[in-house]
């Protein structure tokens, strides 16, 4: 951990209350986005604090039901991420994907054999 970092757990742990993010914001000069994670990057207030709609509170301070409401609300995002990649991995195989044989109307499957087409073409040439 940083040394705003540091400097940002101690205010919110002084203060012990939902701090709106603005005043985190103003006080200590930083970027809304830097408080939260970005990719694989922490956040600033990453390590100790829950947020929400109030702002930002220290962990420590957070009631039963504000960390239940937290824990639930990211899981859920969580889950949402993991089926939004599972449906464009799916979506993405199935435009890559070969297509099956064809089936003529006598019940034969046309299969095409790399190399073996190509050389029955040219035998019929």
């Amino acid at each position: 951990m940083n040394e705003l970092s540091a400097q940002i757990e101690q205010f919110l742990r002084d203060e012990k209350r939902w701090i709106p993010t603005g005043e985190i914001v103003n006080r200590f000069g930083v970027s809304e986005r830097e408080l939260r994670a970005v990719g694989d990057k922490p956040g600033l207030c990453t390590e100790f604090a829950i947020s929400g709609n109030s702002g930002f509170k220290h962990v420590e301070h957070a009631s039963d039901t504000e960390f239940d409401r937290f824990y639930r609300r990211g899981r859920a995002h969580g889950i949402r991420q993991l089926v939004r990649l599972r449906k464009l991995a799916r979506r993405r195989k199935s435009y890559t994907a070969k297509p099956k044989p064809a089936q003529t109307r006598e019940g034969q499957l046309l299969i095409e054999l790399p190399g073996l087409n190509q050389q029955h073409q040219q035998h019929q040439q």
